[in-house]
C-alpha cells in the first residue's frame, strides 16, 4: 500500500466516521467538561498524521524513523523530448544513504537486544563448539580492543534489477545496495529479514561510470567512524559506548570482485580472489598452494603493475584493521548451491539416468514430489527437466537445491548399487554442504573438510574427465578461511538476497522510476519504522 492511499484512508475515518462519532457522543454525554475532552481526543486524533510531512516529522521526532540522505556524485546532459519538442536537460545523479550510526543505536537500545548479543557472545565463547567467537580473526581483536566494547558488523554488496530482467528497459533503473548486519546475534534472530539494515542504494551505471571510490566513500567514511568514535547506547539508564569493526565484506563472487578491485572475467587467467594461481591450474587444483596465497607484499607489486588479476587498488583497505587480503570472503551459496551442485549434480543424474540406467527421470521426479519430509515441504523443487540435466545445469533456486542436496540420499538411495563411484561423489558433496552450512563446527570438521575437497576434485576429475569452473578452485581455500573466520554460514549471501524480496517488492509498487534509489530506501526505512515504533 502506498503513502497516498494511507493518508487517504487517514481523511475518510476523519471526515466520515469520527463526525458521526461526535454526534452520538454529544447526544449522550451530559457533562460538558467530559465532552469537551473527549471531543478534543477525537478531533484532534489524527492531526499528526494528516500530511505525509506531519507524519514523517513525528516519527522522526519520536526516533523511529531515520530517513535517508540523496548525496550529489554526478551531473551529465541528457536528451529529452518535453512538450513535444527534444531538448537537452541537466540531469543531477544522486545515492541514497542511510546513517548507519542511528540505526544501529536504535536497535540496540529496543528491549533486550544489546543483552541478548553479549550472552550470545558468551555463550560462544565458552562452547565446546567452534564459532566465529573462537575463530583466528576474533581472538586477535579481543587482545587488542583494550577493554573497549567491540562487535562485529558485515558488509554486504550485490547489484540488483528492479525492471523486467528480460524486458526492453533491463539494466537502466538497475541498482546497487549495500547491506550492514551485526554478527552477535543469536542464531534465532540472525536470519531474520528485520535484523538486516540498509547503508546505500546507487545507480548501476554511475557506479560503471563512476567507479567504486565515488560510490563506496561515503560507506567507508561511516565504517571508519564507527570503529574509531563508536556510538552510545542507554539501556535502563546507563549508557555504554559501543565500537564495531569490519571482519569482512560479503556478496557473490562478481559483487566482491567488482567492488574490491579484482577482475571481473572470470575466464581470465588469473580471476581468484585468494591467490594468484593460472586458470589452467586452478581447475585441477584439489589443495591449497600456500606459495601462491596473496599477501599485503605481492599485492602492493601486482597493484603497481595492475597485473595477475588486480585493477585498482580496494576503497575498503582506507578502514583500519581491514586489507582486502586479510579479510577475505567467499559465500557458499553461490560457490556451492547455485555454482558447483547446479553442474555436479547434473553429470551425477545423468550418470545414474541415461548411462547406467538406475532409474528414469519420471521416477526421479515422482519421488521427490512425494517426499513426505519432516520438517517443512516448502522447499521441494519442481519437476527436474531432461533438457536441464542433458545441458549439464539444472536451475532451482539456493533453497531448493539445499533440500535435493541433503535428501537424494533418502530419495533414491534404495536404487543405487553399493560401492558405486559417482553415488561417492554425491555423498561427499552433501557432506561439504553440511559443514559450510551450519552455524557451529568443530576443529575436526574443518580438518576433514580439508580431505573432502581434496577427494571431491579428483574423483569428479576422474569420473567426468571435464576441468571444473573456478567455484570448484574456492573449496581449496574453505578450511583456512573456517580456522580464520568460523563456520561459513556467517559468508552467505542467502538471508541477503531473501532481503532483495522487500526491495523488487517496493519496487512494482512505484511507478515512476526517477528517483528510484531514494524511493526504495525511504520505503525500505519506513518499514523499519515498525519494529522501532513497537519495540520488539
Amino acid at each position: 500500500m502506498n503513502r497516498k492511499i494511507v493518508h487517504k484512508i487517514i481523511n475518510e475515518i476523519t471526515n466520515s466516521y469520527l463526525s458521526n462519532l461526535l454526534t452520538i457522543i454529544s447526544n449522550r454525554v451530559n457533562d460538558k467538561k467530559d465532552l469537551n475532552a473527549m471531543l478534543n481526543i477525537l478531533i484532534n486524533g489524527f492531526k499528526m498524521f494528516k500530511t505525509e510531512h506531519l507524519t514523517f516529522t513525528y516519527l522522526k521526532k519520536i526516533n523511529c524513523l531515520f530517513v535517508p540522505s540523496k548525496i550529489a556524485i554526478r551531473s551529465y546532459l541528457t536528451s529529452g523530448r518535453i512538450k513535444k519538442r527534444v531538448k537537452t536537460v541537466l540531469h543531477n545523479s544522486t545515492l541514497s544513504i542511510i546513517f548507519l550510526k542511528d540505526v544501529l543505536k536504535k536497535f540496540l537500545e529496543l528491549p533486550n537486544v544489546y543483552s541478548s548479543i553479549l550472552s550470545h557472545i558468551e555463550e560462544c565463547k565458552n562452547s565446546q563448539l567452534f564459532t566465529f567467537f573462537d575463530s583466528e580473526y576474533w581472538k586477535k581483536v579481543e587482545n587488542e580492543k583494550e577493554n573497549r566494547i567491540v562487535l562485529p558488523l558485515v558488509l554486504y554488496f550485490d547489484d540488483v534489477e528492479i525492471n523486467n530482467p528480460l524486458g526492453s528497459r533491463k539494466c537502466i533503473h538497475k541498482i546497487g545496495i549495500i547491506y550492514s548486519s551485526i554478527l552477535g546475534l543469536p542464531y534465532e534472530f540472525s536470519s531474520m529479514l528485520e535484523s538486516i539494515f540498509l547503508v546505500q542504494i546507487h545507480n548501476y551505471q554511475d557506479h560503471k561510470v563512476l567507479g567504486n571510490k565515488r560510490i563506496f566513500q561515503h560507506v567507508v567514511n561511516q565504517i571508519i567512524n564507527l570503529q574509531e568514535n563508536g556510538i552510545i547506547i542507554s539501556i535502563n539508564n546507563q549508557e555504554y559506548k559501543i565500537f564495531f569493526i569490519l571482519p569482512f565484506i560479503i556478496g557473490d563472487n562478481l559483487g566482491l570482485n567488482t567492488i574490491l578491485g579484482y577482475s571481473r572475467n572470470f575466464r581470465s587467467n588469473y580471476c581468484c580472489r585468494i591467490c594468484y594461481g593460472d586458470i589452467s591450474n586452478l581447475k585441477k587444483q584439489s589443495v591449497e598452494n600456500i606459495s601462491e596465497l596473496r599477501t599485503q607484499e605481492n599485492y602492493l607489486s601486482h597493484l603497481r603493475n595492475q597485473s595477475f588479476g588486480i585493477q585498482e587498488e580496494c576503497i575498503f583497505n582506507s578502514i583500519s584493521n581491514f586489507h582486502v587480503i586479510d579479510n577475505v570472503s567467499v559465500d557458499p551459496m553461490h560457490d556451492i548451491l547455485e555454482g558447483i551442485c547446479r553442474y555436479d549434480l547434473a553429470k551425477i543424474l545423468r550418470y545414474f539416468i541415461d548411462e547406467k540406467q538406475f532409474f528414469t527421470l519420471e521416477i526421479l521426479n515422482k519421488r521427490i514430489l512425494f517426499f513426505d519430509h519432516i520438517s517443512s515441504n516448502k522447499n521441494i523443487p519442481p519437476n527436474l527437466s531432461c533438457e536441464s540435466i542433458k545441458k549439464g545445469m539444472i536451475i532451482l533456486s539456493a533453497s531448493e537445491m539445499k533440500f535435493l542436496i541433503e535428501n537424494l540420499n533418502f530419495i533414491i538411495g534404495d536404487l543405487i548399487p553399493k560401492n558405486n563411484c559417482t553415488w561417492k561423489l554425491y555423498l561427499i558433496l552433501s557432506d561439504i554442504l553440511h559443514i559450510t552450512s551450519i552455524s557451529t563446527i568443530t576443529l575436526e570438521n574443518i580438518e576433514r573438510f580439508n580431505s573432502l575437497t581434496s577427494e571431491y576434485i579428483k574423483l569428479n576429475l576422474k569420473l567426468f574427465k571435464t576441468p571444473l569452473k573456478i567455484k570448484h578452485h574456492h573449496l581449496v581455500h574453505y578450511s583456512r578461511l573456517m580456522k580464520k573466520f568460523g563456520p561459513l554460514n556467517n559468508m552467505s549471501s542467502i538471508r541477503y538476497e531473501a532481503k532483495h524480496k522487500q526491495v523488487k517488492e517496493y519496487s512494482k509498487v512505484i511507478t515512476s522510476r526517477k528517483n528510484a534509489c531514494y524511493t526504495l530506501s525511504l520505503k525500505h526505512q519506513l518499514q523499519l519504522r515498525s519494529r522501532f515504533v513497537h519495540n520488539f
